[in-house]
């Protein structure tokens, strides 16, 4: 843990002392900008070719890595433009030297395979034809949030769980901090959590968030140093700039605590 530099991944492949999962499915709730679609990407990858399945116990009593024998990945969202936040991230990863060398996928704009053709990354939409029945091993939902009712995403997320079930797949949602209320996919794994979390029984449902509450946003040092909080693993983002925009006029209390400081 002390090597990893997001306890959120640390966590999510989290075993027991038999090997299994501690995690049934879970939620990386992060604010605008903060690398979600990158670290599913990354994820994404790590499920096609890395060693993600419990192969056994070392001499040490140290867990083995194994690749999953048939990976199949899907990145599920609202919208194909919204797959491909985290498709992209994927195939810029995919493009380095030694691990083109060493997996030799096949990169195409709507599919990512194993060299053998028998793993996959594929993006699934609400509007998508033949979404049950996938033998999926890994789901990536993006924008949980926006996955609601009246656009098909509550039944999306019933078909990706039924799917995931069949081999023991995980499902990974990655969202801004959700509006109340919209009874959103992302709002309903909350409650879930929060369900399970005081009902002092089983807990297989993980959501890991950073949240900046009871910021005064008239106060600049207070909002400074709450960024300074919410971004501390996103070294790429422009805090002066983020900055900018929560004491913007247009934009709104709501707004600026939602997206910004991810409450």
């Amino acid at each position: 843990q002390r090597r990893c530099r997001s306890p959120a991944l640390y966590h999510w492949y989290a075993i027991d002392r038999q090997g299994k999962n501690v995690w049934r499915r879970g939620q990386l709730r992060r604010a605008k900008g903060g690398g979600k679609s990158p670290t599913a990407g990354a994820l994404a990858l790590a499920e096609l070719v890395g060693p993600v399945c419990f192969g056994g116990w070392d001499e040490n009593g140290d867990p083995i890595g194994a690749p999953q024998p048939m990976p199949w990945v899907d990145i599920a969202g609202v919208t194909q433009e919204q797959c491909d936040n985290v498709l992209d991230a994927v195939r810029a990863m995919s493009q380095g030297e030694e691990f083109r060398e060493t997996y030799q996928l096949d990169v195409g704009k709507t599919r990512i395979l194993t060299a053998d053709g028998i793993g996959k990354i594929v993006p699934l939409t609400t509007n998508a034809e033949a979404k049950e029945g996938r033998r999926v091993t890994a789901v990536f939902v993006e924008e949980s949030h926006h996955l609601r009712d009246g656009n098909g995403g509550h039944a999306l997320m019933r078909v990706l769980k039924r799917n995931a079930a069949k081999l023991g797949g995980r499902i990974l949602e990655l969202t801004n901090s959700y509006e109340p209320g919209l009874d959103s996919v992302a709002e309903q794994t909350d409650l879930a959590w929060r369900a399970q979390m005081e009902s002092g029984g089983p807990v297989d449902i993980l959501v890991d968030t950073v949240e900046a509450h009871g910021v005064n946003l008239g106060d600049e040092q207070q909002v400074r140093a709450a960024l300074a909080k919410i971004y501390d693993q996103a070294p790429w983002i422009d805090q002066e700039h983020i900055l900018a925009e929560i004491f913007d006029p247009g934009t709104t209390a709501d707004e600026a605590r939602r997206f910004y400081l991810n409450v």
